[in-house]
């Protein structure tokens, strides 16, 4: 189950309370933090990759 539909049958099953939107808010920052982490290693192995010489064809 990703993070939005964790959150939102959290949130279908009852109020949620502070330490709940805490807890979520917490583990969205981890998830967000490591899509960014993920997404900055693509992007420069996508850089190094373009700036390699291609060999003569």
């Amino acid at each position: 189950m990703n993070c939005a539909e964790e959150h939102e049958a959290r949130a279908v099953a009852g109020p949620l309370n502070s330490a709940d939107v805490v807890n979520m808010d917490e583990q969205i920052t981890v998830r967000f933090d490591e899509a960014q982490r993920v997404l900055r290693l693509f992007t420069r192995a996508g850089g190094e990759a373009l700036d390699r010489p291609t060999p003569p064809g």
